[in-house]
């Protein structure tokens, strides 16, 4: 948030970049190095302000589901022009950095961040395609960097319906020049986020809060709106309920969200003990809060156990609450 604070964002590419990618062809040799000055000292301006560009589509990678892993990859990769080269006398491609491999069919190197996203069925996993996948969104905050160029390899053999001379590339890849150009990005913040809702699932630096995100997007579900109870009851405890649960009530609500938790492992790959402490409503038996020691406090594995916790059930019973500690040992 406070990084797109200082942020501009950077709007028509082409415009933007034109002390990169435009050449000086005046005739008059004064008038070409005049030019030449102004167009250096344009590229220095622009490489010292802070820009927002949103990720070209198809950056932002939503991975098949895979039984086998138990959910889907989600990756971004650092594209803001690398299907479409930025127009101009020179074209440019736009990339977080130099890629690692040039192919005609892509530019390798590239990927930013994976997120494992964790899924407990395949249906499961095509309910959040539907509802989350398909309304995601992704945002740079970068500074403008040095310009690269990689070799094409001129002769290759060229793929079926390629134009003459091209050697297979992509359109505005290869120029005929033999040379493939580009600007970098130096990156210095990113987040992946829910369109409809505002829910970031990726950033870096992380997000302290949702995106805001307009009103009435058509494709949007909208919002539930709850009334509260006019007269809501005073509901009260049940003398047959146990004073508190029993060791044996605890074990089995805890192994209903054991599934969750085990996803957590699988999520971010950390082993260990993740040392609880949960606090239960005899009232209704949720959850009033959890937390969490050792070795997964303030790390992303703990806080994913704890936001599966939330979903757990206990008996009801007659005191006010009960802590209880609680181990999940990760692997």
């Amino acid at each position: 948030e406070a990084l797109l604070g200082s942020a501009e964002d950077i709007g028509d590419l082409a415009r933007t970049l034109e002390p990169f990618t435009e050449l000086c062809n005046e005739d008059r040799d004064m008038t070409r190095r005049q030019c030449e000055v102004v167009r250096a000292y344009l590229r220095g301006v622009l490489q010292r302000r802070v820009f927002r560009a949103d990720v070209e589509p198809g950056a932002l990678v939503v991975g098949p589901y895979a039984q086998k892993q138990g959910g889907r990859a989600l990756t971004l990769r650092g594209c803001v022009a690398c299907r479409q080269p930025v127009a101009g006398d020179r074209r440019h491609l736009v990339t977080v950095r130099v890629p690692a491999k040039v192919t005609p069919d892509e530019l390798k190197g590239l990927d930013v961040t994976t997120l494992k996203v964790p899924h407990p069925s395949a249906h499961v996993g095509e309910l959040w395609e539907r509802d989350v996948g398909s309304k995601l969104r992704a945002e740079f905050v970068h500074k403008l960097g040095p310009v690269w160029t990689q070799k094409t390899g001129k002769g290759k053999t060229r793929r079926p319906g390629a134009a003459p001379g091209k050697a297979g590339w992509p359109k505005g890849w290869d120029d005929g020049s033999g040379e493939i150009r580009g600007l970098t990005m130096n990156l210095l913040g990113y987040r992946v986020y829910n369109r409809c809702t505002g829910d970031v699932l990726m950033a870096s630096p992380k997000a302290a809060f949702k995106v805001p995100v307009p009103a009435n997007q058509p494709d949007c579900p909208k919002p539930e709106v709850k009334v509260a109870a006019s007269q809501p009851g005073v509901r009260q405890a049940d003398p047959t309920w146990p004073y508190v649960l029993s060791v044996g009530e605890i074990r089995r609500s805890m192994d209903a969200v054991r599934g969750q938790v085990r996803a957590c492992y699988l999520q971010f790959q950390i082993p260990g003990t993740a040392e609880l402490e949960i606090d239960i409503g005899g009232m209704d038996g949720n959850v009033l809060g959890v937390r969490i020691v050792g070795k997964f406090d303030d790390t992303p594995t703990g806080d994913c156990v704890v936001s599966a916790l939330g979903a757990a059930r206990f008996p009801n019973f007659r005191a006010t609450s009960m802590k209880v500690p609680y181990n999940f040992y990760l692997q």
